[in-house]
């Protein structure tokens, strides 16, 4: 059976605007009838993006979990799949989307890219802290698209006052802290030097590989990287 293909949109914070372009996506192939399902779907997005999901789901009730057997008996032409790195009971998104891939069924993803496996060393050193979920650079090399999702702390900071990051009554004030200290600006540039080592590395094996999951053979070691310490803000 030919694999499904994995299309991720990754941010280098939550609230950023990956789940609003995935579902954007996804509303654009479902207007040229593509059957599309929702395999999860983060309920406490800001307002602009639950509008956009309505749109896209038609008024149904999304899965509270990612329910792989469920979904391949639909069929479906692409299955929508929020935060690669949340772990779902005793495993994670990431492997749960192997499956559904390894199945024929294209998935349609985001990525906190504070959970790239490579990216694990730098990541914590700016923040500080460890980050949860790992998703191995294996598993991203093998799809057929990845794009960053980008916006400025100006621009973060005027959606979070309109209520288009997080609803009022539910984020974690520990979620705004990365937009008002350096540590944002660092995570964006991490991010962009790993997709521009991304794009180099397969552009140098695509002569060997599948145009569709180009093979990336190994990480870059980001220990040669030096990512400093954010400043604590006052």
């Amino acid at each position: 059976m030919k694999p499904g293909r994995l299309r991720v949109y990754i941010g280098a914070a939550t609230g950023v605007g990956a789940t609003y372009a995935m579902l954007d996506e996804a509303l654009r192939r479902k207007n040229r009838g593509t059957r599309i399902t929702i395999g999860w779907v983060d309920s406490s997005s800001g307002a602009n993006t639950l509008e956009l999901l309505e749109k896209v789901t038609e008024g149904q009730v999304c899965p509270v979990t990612l329910d792989v057997e469920s979904i391949t008996s639909q069929r479906p032409d692409v299955v929508l799949v929020d935060d690669l790195g949340r772990r779902n009971g005793h495993t994670f998104h990431w492997v749960l989307v192997e499956e559904l891939l390894k199945s024929g069924i294209d998935v349609i993803a985001t990525l906190n890219m504070q959970h790239i496996a490579s990216l694990s060393e730098p990541v914590t050193e700016i923040l500080g802290a460890q980050p949860g979920g790992r998703v191995p650079d294996d598993f991203l090399s093998r799809a057929s698209q990845i794009e960053i999702v980008d916006i400025t702390p100006e621009a973060i900071q005027r959606r979070l006052a309109h209520g288009n990051v997080f609803p009022s009554n539910e984020h974690n004030p520990k979620d705004l802290e990365i937009f008002n200290s350096d540590s944002f600006a660092q995570l964006r540039l991490l991010m962009i030097q790993w997709m521009n080592w991304r794009r180099r590395t397969v552009s140098a094996t695509s002569a060997q590989s599948s145009p569709h999951c180009p093979q990336i053979k190994q990480p870059i070691d980001w220990s040669t990287h030096h990512c400093p310490r954010a400043r604590a803000t006052e």
